[in-house]
């Protein structure tokens, strides 16, 4: 005979018979019994470890395919279907100038997190954004194989937007599907439990409510921040329109170069805090790195409201400054970037794991310097013209021993082990 003395005093409506009082005893004792395993493990849901696997690459499998399927273009107005690879990182500008044998590192998810994974560069920074008409605007640098002209700069910032915007749709139809799945899993579980300790079923379970299920609770917050994102990117994607189109859209864009081809492209999002007098406000801002023959070009842009903000951020354009920056970039703003393989290789491993580690952790913005080398033979390009013109005596005195400390912080970079 069932012991009940567990179970809370009931208030049994008028009419439920003995049969069904005990079988409700049983499924309460049943359902938390169920709720208990699933607390001490999430698993539980997945009839076998083997079906959670096969729910896993099945998934991954169909957003891959979903990533590449054509849709609408992504100009504003155009109902035309777009092509399955337009490129958001100029293609022979940037991409081809740093590949290797064809071919670029980028950021992935691997068995153990992120690592930098071999990429073609046919298929590097590809998405499916503009119908052929469309894409033919970028053909005139792509051609010349270098942004020149004010308009190529508010193109190049036109199609970063796109990406990202098609991206956090992209990602959030995802979010919802694995939510959605993980919502009809749970349920199913615990009715199954259920099921099996009914008899003659007097009394039928429906469904089932779950709160402060902190997995759900944490997909339905991730939800919530792309929506707000995507919001947000469709207004500066409307300014960006709007400055093509010679209006005034109310955006910012700060573009810098210096002579010197770094071994990385960029393009994406990546915010940027910053104080007004009492407040801590924070711009999102474009941002893209664009290596080209002889040099590399620099954009950043945001709302018109954080114009202030972002020339104070660009104020020093110093090649040191600018390494730093886009190290950042790409440890505390997108992952959107291609590295040579060569130059990823040179890096020692504590390094590399730094560096995808950082990739993952939100705790920092593109307002934060990066603490370890990223980029060490750039850096030990500007260390050894830094340290002749030492030897030659060409640094103004006063600037001697800024210099030199200048070169001791960034040495350390490269000497970094974490520890």
């Amino acid at each position: 005979m069932s012991n009940f003395k567990d179970l809370p005093k009931i208030s049994w409506p008028e009419g439920i018979s003995e049969a069904e009082k005990a079988e409700m005893r049983d499924l309460l004792r049943t359902f938390d019994k169920a709720a208990g395993d699933f607390e001490r493990d999430r698993a539980v849901i997945y009839p076998s470890e083997q079906e959670r696997h096969r729910l896993f690459h099945a998934s991954l499998n169909r957003w891959r395919k979903e990533w590449l399927k054509p849709g609408q273009c992504m100009h504003q107005g155009c109902s035309s279907r777009s092509i399955p690879r337009s490129h958001t990182i100029p293609m022979s500008a940037s991409l081809k100038q740093i590949a290797e044998h064809g071919h670029l590192v980028t950021p992935g998810f691997g068995a153990s997190g992120i690592e930098l994974m071999r990429i073609g560069v046919r298929d590097a920074s590809t998405f499916p954004g503009f119908c052929d008409v469309h894409e033919l605007e970028f053909t005139e640098f792509e051609s010349q194989k270098k942004l020149t002209e004010e308009r190529h700069f508010w193109l190049q910032a036109f199609r970063t937007l796109c990406r990202e915007i098609y991206t956090k749709r992209h990602y959030k139809q995802k979010v919802e599907a694995a939510l959605n799945g993980y919502r009809n899993l749970r349920e199913a579980f615990i009715i199954a439990r259920m099921d099996q300790v009914q008899r003659e079923k007097p009394v039928s379970v429906q469904g089932v409510r779950f709160e402060k299920d902190s997995l759900e609770e944490q997909g339905v917050a991730q939800i919530d921040l792309l929506s707000r994102v995507t919001i947000e990117l469709e207004e500066l994607y409307n300014g960006v329109l709007e400055e093509l189109q010679g209006r005034s859209g109310k955006i910012v864009m700060e573009v810098r170069a210096i002579d010197l081809k770094l071994p990385v492209c960029l393009a994406g999002v990546g915010n940027l805090p910053y104080r007004s007098a009492d407040t801590v406000r924070c711009a999102l801002c474009l941002i893209a790195v664009i290596p080209e023959a002889n040099e590399t070009k620099f954009l950043i842009g945001a709302a018109e409201e954080h114009e202030a903000a972002l020339a104070r951020y660009m104020q020093d354009t110093s090649s040191t400054t600018m390494l730093q920056r886009v190290e950042s970039w790409m440890c505390h703003g997108s992952d959107h970037w291609f590295m040579t393989p060569s130059a990823w290789d040179a890096i020692p491993q504590v390094r590399k794991d730094a560096t995808c580690n950082r990739i993952l952790d939100t705790a920092y913005s593109i307002g934060h310097p990066v603490e370890f080398s990223v980029l060490d033979g750039c850096r030990n390009k500007i260390l050894s013209a830094a340290e002749e013109r030492l030897r030659a005596r060409t640094i103004p005195p006063e600037d001697v021993e800024r210099a030199t400390a200048l070169i001791a912080e960034e040495k350390a970079k490269l000497n970094w082990t974490g520890l």
